[in-house]
């Protein structure tokens, strides 16, 4: 009997554990988070997919939205966004189609009873449109993308940019060979990266006093560039900025930059008179090689290091005078500058100079102007002692 009892007992305690148990396991799946939720898991990687490619496609509003739809009217491919917004996409990631022909990008656009401001041109959406004629932009527009009209297109002469615009991404006109003038608005503080690289028609571009920053490569290669005003609200100009204007003949520094990276000037041939006006310290790596034309340079006094090639291949230089504010002069600064017959150097100190500074050039029978005081150190010091006639000044 006692024993009939004892198994009953037992019975009763496992059942009593096990219902426990279960109850346990229900309580964890009612909280599980719907992120890591299997049944929501894709629903989930969706939005954030979504979010992802909006927000990247929208940067400077910093609002949070959700992709509403992906719609085409009148020819035209929007991302709709649930904040009220649109961005122009590229027609071939809606329905493969292409854009050609006059655009005119309305301030509005309509779809299921919803009114959706026009406020983005989408990364990539006009890029490669090659029979694009003319596009008009809206006046609500904020942001115009990376390569939004790159791909070479030649027949867009012109192109306004509203003062709405804020943003105006990398690379966004690369390559539109036809475009000849352009004014960038005041609402704009950064020219970006590889901006008007490539655009070998430009003959006139209006930058306003609100650009604090031009990037790298941003005006490359615009070979009809002649001239170009860089207003004294520019505080740093990017490496490789007016590399290879075949055009461009004169040029002015503002005092408002500090900073200028290298091979700026980098084979402009036209390039005939450059005056640096800027607190710069650094004369930069190739920063006017193989300027043919070159015939005079105004280097500030703020400059204390000029690197290397910074003035090679400059045969049409004939004179330069180096302020007394620099102690460093890197190899090959002069390395074939074949007329280079009159050297100034304004500093008491001998400036540290790498080997062939003055390499091919007609060294033996140039002059070198020093201070008095320091004449007998130039004389003795080496890269200098060559010239043919050292000279207090």
């Amino acid at each position: 009997m006692k024993k009939n009892i004892f198994r009953w007992l037992s019975i009763f305690f496992l059942a009593v554990v096990c219902v426990g148990f279960a109850s346990c396991g229900d309580d964890d799946e009612e909280v599980l988070p719907s992120s890591v939720n299997p049944g929501n898991s894709s629903a989930s990687d969706e939005q954030s997919d979504e979010q992802s490619d909006e927000q990247s496609d929208e940067q400077p509003d910093k609002q949070q939205k959700i992709v509403y739809d992906y719609i085409v009217v009148d020819g035209l491919a929007y991302q709709t966004f649930t904040n009220g917004n649109a961005t122009v996409i590229a027609r071939k990631d809606v329905d493969g189609g292409k854009y050609e022909g006059d655009i005119r990008i309305p301030n509005t656009v309509a779809y299921n009873g919803i009114t959706f401001n026009v406020t983005g041109i989408g990364d990539n959406a006009f890029y490669y449109c090659l029979n694009l004629t003319s596009i008009t932009l809206p006046n609500n527009l904020k942001r115009i993308g990376r390569y939004a009209f790159a791909g070479g297109n030649s027949k867009i002469s012109s192109i306004t940019i509203p003062e709405s615009v804020t943003d105006i991404e990398e690379g966004a006109f690369v390559g539109c060979y036809g475009l000849t003038s352009i004014k960038i608005p005041s609402s704009v503080t950064v020219i970006k990266d590889d901006v008007f690289r490539s655009c070998r028609g430009l003959t006139s571009i209006t930058i306003p006093n609100t650009v604090k920053s031009i990037g790298a490569t941003a005006f490359m290669f615009c070979n009809s560039l002649t001239s170009i005003t860089i207003p004294n609200s520019v505080t740093k100009i990017g490496n490789s900025v007016f590399q290879q204007c075949q055009s461009l003949r004169h040029i002015t520094i503002p005092a408002s930059v500090t900073s200028i990276g290298f091979q700026v000037f980098l084979a402009c041939p036209q390039l005939k008179t450059v005056t640096i006006l800027g607190n710069i310290t650094t004369i930069e790596t190739g920063t006017f090689s193989n300027c043919k034309n070159l015939t005079s340079v105004t280097i500030p006094n703020s400059v204390t290091n000029i690197k290397q090639g910074a003035f090679s291949g400059c045969t049409g230089l004939t004179s330069i005078t180096i302020p007394g504010s620099v102690t460093n002069i890197d190899s090959e600064v002069f390395y074939g500058c074949t007329n280079l017959t009159s050297v100034k150097c304004l500093s008491n100190a001998v400036p540290v100079t790498g080997r062939i500074a003055f390499g091919r050039t007609p060294q033996s029978t140039a002059t070198l102007y020093v201070p008095a005081s320091s004449v007998n150190a130039y004389k003795a010091a080496d890269q200098w002692k060559d010239f043919g006639t050292i000279s207090s000044l």
